[in-house]
């Protein structure tokens, strides 16, 4: 785990479109830690409860567009011990960010060990300790993606602008012909 521990302290802020986010280390996290469920991929207990293998878990965060993003990936160990220690290792530290948890308390991470095992992420006050299970295992997932924010949607001023820019743009580049025609 020392290899964990060189991640900056996270600072968590709800971004209120069903996205937090942990701006220390450039983060943003779903808040639904079960959104998985009843997807093309949950194939856990049931086809409703959100829990996957490795590979589906993997294929779905890929998969996913949300929020205006569709760069999700599974969260590595270090964003979960950041996360994580940024609420005192305390899962009720984490319920103003977390909207559903779930079934369950392991989300598998994107480190592999093995060719046939990973890592998980458990939730609990004893979090800090390194698990890991077949990769065939059923676990739950949650996505992430590298930076923060909204997607970026054009100010109508902003767009105005650039629009008439190119306007000005064609218009000039019609008189120009124009004079090279007449000259």
């Amino acid at each position: 785990m020392s290899a964990l521990a060189g991640s900056a302290q996270a600072t968590l802020t709800s971004l209120g479109n069903g996205t937090f986010s942990d701006t220390a280390n450039n983060i943003t996290w779903l808040s639904d830690w079960n959104m998985a469920r009843g997807s093309a991929f949950d194939n856990g207990s049931s086809a409703t409860d959100g829990r996957l293998t490795w590979a589906n878990a993997n294929n779905w965060a890929a998969s996913l567009s949300f929020a205006g993003f569709s760069d999700w990936r599974l969260a590595t160990m270090a964003e979960f011990t950041a996360m994580y220690n940024s609420v005192g290792a305390n899962p009720t530290g984490l319920n103003p960010y977390v909207s559903n948890w779930g079934p369950t308390t392991d989300f598998w991470s994107a480190d592999p060990l093995t060719a046939t095992v990973a890592r998980y992420f458990f939730i609990s006050p004893y979090a800090n300790t390194l698990q890991s299970n077949a990769m065939s295992a059923d676990l739950g997932v949650v996505a992430v993606r590298t930076g923060i924010g909204a997607a970026a949607v054009p100010e109508p001023q902003s767009l105005a602008l650039v629009l008439l820019a190119l306007v000005l743009l064609a218009l000039g580049s019609a008189a120009l012909a124009t004079r090279r025609r007449g000259a």
